[in-house]
């Protein structure tokens, strides 16, 4: 009997052996228990399917094609659930997507993302021609595993968990733009350029906050064009947030240590800034600095997964 042997196209990837493989790429997925066995079966073989893209590369863009139908599978049965009704046939997946959407049922309203997803399955449905995209397009899984939870959440707590979002980034997108400062409890002082939430959940009590920041530092005086030294990312999580103005003040599990978030106030620091600022953007514009820090791996779909566990 032939036993498969590691596709060779996972050699691009210095992958030598299956652990390899399972480490840099297959990730674990978690649908509620509340989601309909149908689903749940088909969720059996996208997963199975990742893990024997060891074997052949292209099954990786089954799992994608797989999830993509899967999606739409569940959109009509919890419109069934929800309704009682089936959907009509006359109407097609984007108007089904919309009536979730405007029903807040997902945890994005990015109507951009929602018809890529939309895309994604027609593509995939009916192709025109052979083609793959392996690991690279594995987010896609993750997407509708995903939308497939957030139908299955409460709405309430989702509109609620907006509306704090909302807050931090009203704050955030100033820090982005004037440049922010974090006070730590030991008296030290950061001055950061972006920072971004990764995620809030407020199924805790009490609420639990996960952002992400990028330190101010000395942009190089010679760099390559093109090419960039990234720094990795800090994570931030805190227990309580109250919003001041343009300052939070956040505590970790110790309510004793707070810290705060604050745009920067003193004129002379806002003046340093907008000079490094003015710096940076030259190094930005060359070497694609910003887009990789701001597009690059985030952790909250690892945080959104243990969300949909609680």
């Amino acid at each position: 009997m032939i036993h498969p042997v590691m596709d060779t196209k996972w050699h691009a990837f210095e992958i030598q052996s299956y652990k390899d493989y399972c480490q840099r790429f297959f990730r674990e997925f978690y649908l509620k228990t509340e989601v309909h066995e149908d689903i749940q079966s088909n969720a059996r073989i996208i997963r199975n399917l990742t893990k024997l893209a060891f074997y052949e590369y292209e099954f990786f863009d089954v799992a994608v094609t797989q999830a993509s139908l899967t999606f739409e599978m569940a959109l009509h049965i919890r419109y069934k659930e929800i309704s009682g009704d089936t959907w009509p046939e006359k109407k097609n997946f984007r108007l089904l997507i919309e009536w979730f959407c405007d029903r807040n049922y997902f945890e994005t309203n990015n109507k951009e993302f929602l018809e890529h997803i939309r895309w994604t399955r027609n593509y995939k449905a009916h192709p025109k021609m052979h083609s793959f995209g392996g690991p690279m397009i594995s987010q896609h899984i993750d997407n509708c595993i995903a939308l497939i939870n957030d139908l299955y959440e409460d709405k309430e707590t989702r509109a609620d968990r907006k509306d704090l979002y909302k807050q931090t980034e009203i704050l955030f997108s100033s820090i982005n733009e004037e440049g922010g400062l974090i006070r730590w409890p030991n008296g030290k002082v950061e001055t950061v350029y972006f920072l971004t939430t990764d995620f809030i959940n407020n199924k805790t009590k009490p609420f639990e906050f996960s952002f992400s920041f990028h330190p101010v530092f000395e942009v190089p005086k010679v760099y390559q064009k093109g090419n960039c030294l990234l720094e990795p990312r800090r994570e931030l999580d805190c227990s309580m947030v109250n919003m001041e103005g343009p300052q939070m003040i956040c505590s970790g599990p110790d309510k004793s240590q707070l810290f705060s978030i604050e745009v920067i106030k003193d004129g002379a620091a806002r003046n340093k800034f907008k000079k490094w600022k003015d710096e940076y953007n030259i190094y930005s514009a060359a070497t694609m600095h910003f887009h990789a820090i701001s597009s690059g791996p985030s952790r909250a779909f690892d945080l959104l997964l243990k969300f949909y566990k609680d």
